[in-house]
């Protein structure tokens, strides 16, 4: 029982980097946490504003077909119940993609990630994009937020139609077609997972004898 549950948590433990992988990140300039401070609660009609300018990434001409992903750091307030939606939207001047994301499933402190598989990276690389953070029905006291930073680098947010000297803490990665690369990675996983098991298993029978 002892070894069916250590190749379990060793099966485990890397499964969730087997996943990642379909996430390609993009060499971006990062937006740092300097000097941080939160957008202020996603409550309902609460609005940021956030220009994408993606100018310079380190990217093969056949992966600008690919959808992406943006990740927002966000927080909780220290892992607090909140409720409710939100709207995560990245607008091209050729597309936009609305998605909902809810409030209970954000981590404190934690990049969210948002997929956007209806758009492609070349709609938004080198040309004007626009993403943007839109309250649906949280309620103060119980909604989360978005981290800005004051770094130099990135263009400036506008919270609730303020322009700030901020910037919304973010990345982008690729959505990657990586289904058949990692249904093979599962199954070496697989087999190593037994396989520790089994020697876990042989070395405990044969301390018995």
């Amino acid at each position: 029982m002892a070894s069916a549950l250590a190749g379990l948590a060793f099966f485990l433990q890397y499964q969730k980097e087997i996943y990642e992988y379909r996430y390609m990140p993009l060499e971006l300039t990062a937006i740092d946490w300097v000097g941080g401070r939160p957008a202020g609660e996603i409550v309902q009609d609460f609005r940021l504003s956030q220009p994408l300018n993606i100018q310079d990434a380190d990217i093969l001409e056949r992966d600008l077909s690919e959808p992406f992903c943006v990740k927002l750091l966000m927080a909780n307030y220290a892992n607090r119940r909140n409720r409710g939606t939100f709207a995560v939207s990245v607008s091209t001047a050729e597309a936009r993609q609305v998605k909902t994301v809810q409030a209970a499933e954000v981590l404190d402190n934690q990049y969210e990630k948002v997929c956007f598989e209806e758009l492609r990276f070349h709609q938004v690389f080198r040309k004007p994009a626009t993403l943007e953070i839109a309250g649906i029905d949280g309620v103060s006291g119980r909604s989360v937020t978005a981290w800005l930073s004051n770094t130099p680098i990135g263009e400036r947010v506008q919270v609730n139609g303020a322009p700030t000297d901020l910037t919304l803490v973010h990345t982008v990665v690729l959505l990657k077609d990586t289904e058949k690369y990692q249904y093979n990675a599962y199954l070496l996983l697989l087999f190593a997972s037994v396989l520790v098991g089994l020697i876990l298993t042989a070395v405990r029978n044969r301390e018995a004898i």
